[in-house]
């Protein structure tokens, strides 16, 4: 017979009560550590918070209505995650300050970061947290003049498999001038608070200008409109700059440099209208990707370097003009699917008077017909300035392209497709000196 020890009877009562009490003081450790209620005040002073003393390293803080908290001088703080109330304000500086937290960034509030500021977010896991700002709330972070860029905003360990987000509702408010946003965007979790890979995510409302976007995976999406991207450097990115049904947005005077793509725009719409102008791509796999968008959307005055693909076109009827594509393996690339494109005054293989062939073709016809593409008065510099894929030429069904021209022209036939296009014909001259007056002065990593 197995004996079975019993428990006494007084000790019954206590092991429940014992429980409750473990219980809630697991609930109150917790709790997010809020500060005075009566104006806040530095992170670093202990009368700032309720409870007079500071919080732990990963321990959650909350800045009541009211209150503004300010993180500075050269003492990093950590918190386990932040929350800024409606009327509550984080402020970084005067002397720049760092904010480590292993938790969400959440604002309600305001939140302010200056020159020589860091709000570093440290995930376990890719976009496990990020920073949120809520309807009504504002993210201003605003470094140096000079690009300088010493306002950082980035995931606290830089190898890729720990990137955060910052994810912006769209009744928020936020700028970014000469500022360093890295390591954002990637696959989230399954069970995180944000469905996308995107890293910084917008609809409208927020300012992008002269900051160095870095080793993202999505540095930039913004969705529908309104606002002015222009002089920032994007480097090292998958996509660096994503456009979906873009209404009155500007971008330009921008720098694309390595990345796997620069920019993308699409969605094909009557309302969507963007202006891109004045930008530079790169040493990128594709510089820039145009998916449907329509007129009076506007690609004008861009200059291709140097890239695999300067620029890919896929049901593009928005105009394309006064481009420059200088030392691209293939400026041009046709994808799957196009069905209008218009290249108005674009120069092939000369950039600033100075002659750099593009190596393998101007124009890459990648996909089967039927295709076309409308080249007027459009300057060339190979003798054969059209290259067509293997599988644009052979698929079943014999696929048929059409480059139509306004000027000097030479028509060939070959297999099942037809092609019309500029051989070893130069058109009218134009002026290229134009391009010239592009500065991307500061725009270097």
């Amino acid at each position: 017979m197995i004996m079975r020890p019993t428990i006494p009877a007084s000790r019954r009562l206590v092991l429940p009560v014992v429980f409750w009490v473990l219980l809630a003081l697991g609930f109150c450790a917790a709790e997010a550590a809020e500060t005075n209620g009566t104006g806040g005040g530095p992170w670093l002073r202990s009368e700032t918070w309720a409870e007079k003393k500071l919080p732990g390293p990963d321990e959650p803080v909350k800045v009541v209505p009211g209150d503004a908290l300010q993180i500075g001088g050269t003492k990093g703080v950590s918190c386990g995650g932040l929350t800024v109330e409606e009327g509550g304000r984080v402020v970084f500086g005067p002397v720049g300050g760092r904010l480590t937290c292993t938790g969400d960034v959440e604002v309600k509030g305001a939140l302010t970061l200056g020159s020589g500021s860091e709000l570093l977010i440290d995930c376990p896991e890719n976009m496990r947290y990020g920073i949120f700002v809520a309807k009504g709330g504002s993210l201003t972070a605003r470094g140096s003049h000079g690009f300088e860029r010493n306002c950082v905003l980035s995931a606290a360990r830089r190898d890729g498999k720990h990137n955060t987000f910052i994810r912006f509702d769209p009744e928020a408010k936020g700028s970014f001038r000469f500022c360093e946003l890295a390591y954002l965007g990637g696959r989230p979790p399954k069970d995180s608070r944000t469905p996308h890979a995107y890293g910084l995510f917008f609809t409208t409302g927020v300012t992008v200008e002269g900051c160095h976007i870095h080793h993202c995976y999505t540095g930039v999406h913004l969705i529908t409109g309104a606002t002015t991207l222009q002089h920032n450097l994007f480097t090292e990115n998958e996509f660096a700059l994503n456009l979906y049904r873009p209404t009155n947005v500007t971008v330009t005077g921008n720098r694309f440099l390595r990345n796997r793509v620069g920019l993308i725009a699409s969605g094909k719409h009557t309302e969507a209208s963007c202006s891109v102008h004045g930008n530079l791509f790169e040493a990128n796999k594709v510089g820039m990707e145009v998916r449907g968008l329509l007129a009076p959307s506007r690609f004008y005055g861009n200059v291709y370097l140097d890239n695999e693909i300067g620029l890919r076109i896929a049901s593009a009827n928005a105009p394309i003009a006064e481009e420059c594509f200088a030392g691209n393996q293939h400026a041009i690339e046709l994808a799957p699917k196009t069905t209008a494109a218009r290249l108005l005054n674009v120069v092939f293989g000369v950039f600033q008077g100075e002659r750099q062939p593009n190596q393998k073709a101007d124009v890459l016809v990648a996909a089967p017909g039927p295709s076309n593409l409308t080249l007027d008065n459009c300057r060339f510099d190979l003798d054969q300035p059209v290259e067509f894929a293997p599988e644009a030429v052979d698929a079943p069904g014999g696929p048929r392209w059409v480059v139509s021209r306004r000027h000097n022209g030479v028509a060939s036939h070959e297999k099942r497709w037809e092609a019309v296009g500029v051989k070893s014909s130069w058109g009218q001259t134009l002026k290229t000196e134009n391009y010239a007056k592009f500065s991307f002065q500061g725009l270097t990593p």
